[in-house]
């Protein structure tokens, strides 16, 4: 499963961890900066850029779910997600709080922050969508 996922993906070179590095698809990126790993039971992303994995998989055609092996539960999957989302929730709020707490921001600050508030809107959402 994880080859038909790196076979979606450009510039993917395998570590020797087994590991791969590739360009993220859920963004323009000049070198490579989303690594891939996998266990027995899903297929794990980070893209050291920042992106979601819920971009990275809409990007390349893929839904979250797809990311698990198929010994993987629902519930389970629904359980890492939810973890996953938790996680990116407190980090973008401390972007929020962060950016709040500066006073006066340039036009430039301030779309950054309308869009963090967006985003975390929109995780809040999922999240309460696997509650």
């Amino acid at each position: 499963m994880i080859d038909s996922f790196l076979d979606r993906l450009e510039k993917v070179k395998q570590l020797h961890n087994g590991k791969y590095m590739a360009r993220c698809p859920a963004h323009e990126d000049g070198r490579p900066s989303l690594m891939i790993s996998a266990n027995q039971v899903k297929i794990s992303l980070h893209c050291f850029a920042g992106c979601s994995i819920d971009d990275i998989c809409l990007s390349v055609g893929m839904q979250v779910k797809d990311l698990y092996f198929d010994n993987q539960s629902e519930f389970d999957k629904d359980k890492w997600r939810l973890e996953k989302l938790s996680v990116e929730a407190k980090e973008v709020h401390g972007i929020i709080m962060m950016y709040e707490q500066a006073g006066k921001l340039t036009d430039k600050e301030q779309d950054k922050l309308l869009q963090h508030r967006k985003r975390f809107y929109y995780l809040q959402k999922q999240i309460r969508s696997l509650m």
